[in-house]
């Protein structure tokens, strides 16, 4: 589950769902018909119950949401740039296995944490002491419990000019990774860690 968090500057950011209406393709029987009416009434039901959750929220909301089946989208602001919280370990995720395909980074590669590094928020590694572990157990600790250290350690091994120029070889422009997280400083200085509704989806594509 991607985070749904409340960003430094105070604008959330409603992170993409990927969501199964069952809309029928089949040839136009009555039956058919009718289960097409059926989803297209549940379908602006649940577009009418986002904006009135959207409306309520004390900022702004934005979010996209793919249904892989058919291909229908349902948008607000997608493509207005927010900040990104967690949701920016998705580029990690992406670079990580991009750079082991082509033989730059071992997964089964080793680390010992150093305690310098470690940081606070999501994740236990901070409360451990300094653990020798892969690549492929810092990733996961990053997708499985967000742990922000081995979110930092992530970043220092697979560079973060890497990413950046994978998601623009991705047309990701507005998908920024500027800082690590904790970083409140470089945060109050706009370094922010940022992307749009609808890229978060494309990069979720490209990892697919």
């Amino acid at each position: 589950m991607l985070p749904r968090r409340a960003s430094l500057s105070g604008l959330p950011i409603v992170a993409t769902i990927a969501f199964a209406i069952g809309a029928a393709t089949l040839k136009a029987s009555p039956y058919v018909l009718e289960q097409s009416a059926t989803a297209a009434e549940l379908k602006a039901k649940y577009e009418r119950r986002l904006q009135e959750i959207a409306a309520r929220v004390d900022g702004v909301v934005g979010y996209q949401m793919l249904d892989l089946a058919s291909g229908e989208r349902i948008s607000r602001l997608e493509r207005e740039t927010f900040p990104t919280a967690s949701t920016i370990k998705l580029t990690l995720v992406y670079e990580l296995f991009k750079q082991a395909d082509e033989g730059k980074i071992r997964l089964d590669e080793t680390l010992t944490l150093d305690r310098a590094k470690a940081v606070g928020g999501s994740g236990i590694l901070f409360e451990l002491g300094t653990p020798t572990l892969s690549i492929r157990d810092y990733a996961t600790l990053m997708v499985t419990l967000s742990d922000n250290t081995a979110t930092n350690i992530l970043i220092d091994r697979l560079g973060m000019d890497n990413v950046a120029r994978r998601m623009q070889a991705l047309g990701l422009s507005g998908t920024k990774l500027r800082r690590h997280m904790m970083d409140t400083a470089a945060a109050r200085r706009g370094d922010e860690n940022v992307s749009t509704p609808d890229e978060v989806v494309r990069l979720l594509l490209a990892i697919q």
